[in-house]
């Protein structure tokens, strides 16, 4: 062990975790190397792990805005689970204002399942429009998906259509069997409590819900069968930085804690009810923007573009706006036969129009954005679209009354 953690061992004292903090975090790594390693299961490179920290420290500038004390805590809490950080799924570090957070992934949570020697076997999936999907309950509680195949292969995503659903499935060594299911609505609703989810639409970030949705619903889904389950100190730790990061508060994991795998998870009451509060909270209408008039724009419509935007006139100098409706009467498009059509013709994705929505710096860009996606969307996908419309609209007006006070 070095010096510097033997300090952190007998000390932990406020004086000595700011000066560790001014470490820069590669340095920091390299000393606690014993650390690492001594966290680290047998099978597992202490190389690869503190290569695999750096990469990924490197890669985010938010991350390198965390404090070097809580990266190198969380690196260490994940080798003494056995997890591995980035692009696997078992473990990601997240940063949480100046804290770095340790976020198991669904595959971590398989993997922490197997290692409690409990189950023999646990895994989940997706259902999608096109496959068959049937519960039963009664007296014999079981379900069947049948997925869309061509040929007795699996067809593709886009064959098989939209998500509609996950589920879960873990056999236990005693020969039970149990399962969870949850149908998309359900996973929306946890999505849209998840603390991430909320900043990433509000500030038009981007998220794994948007970015990677199918491996996120299969960790929500996996998440409420592990607490059906026979449960070990690691994926009870695992589970409790979980609801701290989907909660959105501090893990509070320190590096002596992290380094003798006695990591105490906060209380999470108080978040819980913070929680419940918001979602039972009367929703009031939105209070309209009191506006003076502005050099640059007329007061904008609430209403959502349900036309392609038209070509500027000739000599004008500005762009036409799109024709535009009341979102309660825009017209659903009619769902076509196959999913497999739901393609734009540009060959972009759903998330990537979403994407460039959120940076979009024009009107016209965004509405032109916007009906793009909007064939694209059903269900609580056509609420997100909505959302990140309105969200880049309000955006674009701040951006404008910078300039242009009222």
């Amino acid at each position: 062990m070095s010096q510097t953690m033997q300090n952190i061992r007998n000390s932990g004292g406020e004086s000595l975790n700011a000066q560790l903090n001014a470490i820069p975090f590669p340095e920091l790594l390299e000393e606690s190397r014993g650390a690492v390693l001594k966290a680290l299961p047998k099978h597992m490179d202490v190389d690869r792990i503190m290569r695999i920290a750096l990469t990924a420290f490197r890669r985010s500038d938010s991350l390198q805005k965390c404090e070097p004390l809580s990266i190198l805590a969380a690196v260490v809490q994940a080798s003494q689970l056995g997890l591995e950080i980035g692009q696997n799924g078992e473990a990601f570090l997240v940063p949480f204002k100046k804290e770095c957070q340790l976020v198991p992934g669904y595959k971590g949570l398989i993997k922490l399942v197997l290692q409690g020697r409990h189950a023999i076997d646990i895994y989940a999936q997706e259902v999608r429009q096109n496959d068959r999907f049937i519960q039963t309950y009664g007296l014999r509680r079981e379900f069947i998906h049948e997925p869309l195949c061509n040929n007795g292969f699996l067809a593709s995503d886009e064959e098989r259509g939209l998500v509609t659903g996950f589920y879960a499935v873990a056999a236990l060594k005693s020969g039970e069997r149990t399962y969870v299911t949850m149908s998309e609505g359900q996973v929306n609703k946890i999505r849209d409590d998840s603390s991430g989810f909320k900043a990433a639409m509000q500030f038009g970030r981007s998220s794994p819900w948007i970015d990677d949705y199918v491996p996120m619903g299969l960790k929500t889904v996996l998440r409420s069968l592990c607490n059906k389950l026979p449960m070990s100190s690691d994926l009870s730790t695992a589970l409790a930085l979980d609801t701290a990061a989907n909660l959105g508060v501090s893990q509070s994991l320190t590096l002596k804690q992290a380094a003798d795998g006695t990591y105490e998870p906060p209380n999470f009451g108080e978040a819980y009810e913070q929680q419940s509060a918001a979602r039972n909270a009367p929703q009031s209408p939105e209070q309209p923007r009191q506006q003076g008039p502005r050099p640059s724009a007329a007061p904008r419509s609430t209403t959502r573009p349900t036309a392609s935007p038209q070509a500027p006139a000739a000599g004008s100098g500005t762009a036409a706006k799109p024709t535009t409706a009341p979102a309660s009467q825009a017209p659903t498009p009619a769902a076509p036969a196959k999913a497999a059509s739901k393609q734009p013709a540009s060959g972009k994705s759903l998330q990537d129009l979403l994407a460039e929505m959120r940076i979009a710096t024009t009107e016209t860009e965004i509405s032109d954005l916007y009906l793009k996606a909007k064939p694209l969307c059903s269900g609580r996908e056509e609420d997100d679209l909505n959302y990140q419309y309105d969200m880049a609209i309000k955006r674009m007006d701040e951006k404008q009354r910078e300039f242009f006070p009222s």
